[in-house]
């Protein structure tokens, strides 16, 4: 998988580049003034680091879904992973 592919519609990305893309673009402004469908697939990785700020980017991406109905988020992990339980818990959250 590459570490960024946008295409169409779609964008993959792995979780550090979405991190870095938010720093430099606010991502919840894009994604809430698209107006075609968009699917982010993204990969989170055993050793990325799960913090404050991930968390918060999270919890507005999930809410952004919400109202959004155009925005759809594949989230992969592997499931034996601190960043699959980190994921639930935030989900839950929202």
């Amino acid at each position: 998988m590459t570490d960024c592919l946008s295409e169409g519609h779609y964008t993959v990305l792995n979780l550090q580049h979405l991190l870095l893309t938010n720093q430099l673009v606010n991502m919840i402004t894009l994604l809430v003034s698209t107006t075609a469908p968009l699917l982010l697939m993204m990969s989170c990785e055993t050793n990325q680091l799960l913090n404050y700020e991930t968390k918060q980017l999270f919890e507005c991406l999930f809410n952004t879904v919400k109202q959004k109905q155009s925005v759809k988020i594949i989230l992969t992990a592997q499931s034996e992973n601190i960043t699959v339980t980190f994921l639930q818990d935030t989900a839950e959250e929202h």
